[in-house]
Parts: structure tokens; C-alpha cells; sequence
């Protein structure tokens, strides 16, 4: 028997796998495409030779968390750069 935390009307959180260094990438095209995207990120100060940059990188790389219903589970797997949904065996499970 498998365990899916999909709901018709309740949106809830989900963890979603993506290639790696594209996670910025991915809240991009699914704020595109209306769906609630969550990126963790820390700001980091980084001196080179000549420069001083503020960059962010995501706390957990390789990961991004969406808020999602049923009807919207399909255009996140179908997001570019995006691998699949984090699963238990076979269950989907909310976070």
C-alpha cells in the first residue's frame, strides 16, 4: 500500500530533488508557472583579489521546497532541471 500526502484542495510542502547548482534555476521556472517555490539561502561575503561579492547559496543544495496541491504536481515534475519528488520507498510523504 502506498502513502500519498497529495491533496485536491489543501496545498502542503514537499521536497523536490534537483540537479546539482540549479536550485535558483528551478524556484525560478516554477514562480513562472504560479507555483509557491522556497529556497533556503545564505548570504555569504567573498573577498577575490581585486573584488568584494555578496553571493547567496542555498543552505540545503540540491533541494527545493514547493507548496503544492494535486492538480500542480505534474508541472513541477516537468520542470526543467528538475530530478523528482523526495520519497520514503514509494511513498510521497509532506513534509
Amino acid at each position: 500500500m502506498f502513502v500519498n500526502h497529495l491533496h485536491d484542495t489543501e496545498p502542503r510542502w514537499f521536497a523536490v530533488h534537483t540537479r546539482a547548482k540549479c536550485e535558483k534555476f528551478v524556484q525560478r521556472a516554477l514562480a513562472k508557472k504560479n507555483i509557491h517555490a522556497y529556497v533556503p539561502l545564505l548570504r555569504l561575503l567573498r573577498r577575490y583579489v581585486r573584488s568584494t561579492r555578496l553571493i547567496e547559496k542555498p543552505i540545503i543544495s540540491g533541494y527545493v521546497f514547493v507548496k503544492i496541491t494535486k492538480h500542480e504536481y505534474l508541472p513541477v515534475l516537468e520542470t526543467e532541471n528538475a530530478v523528482g519528488f523526495v520519497r520514503f520507498d514509494k511513498d510521497l510523504l509532506a513534509i
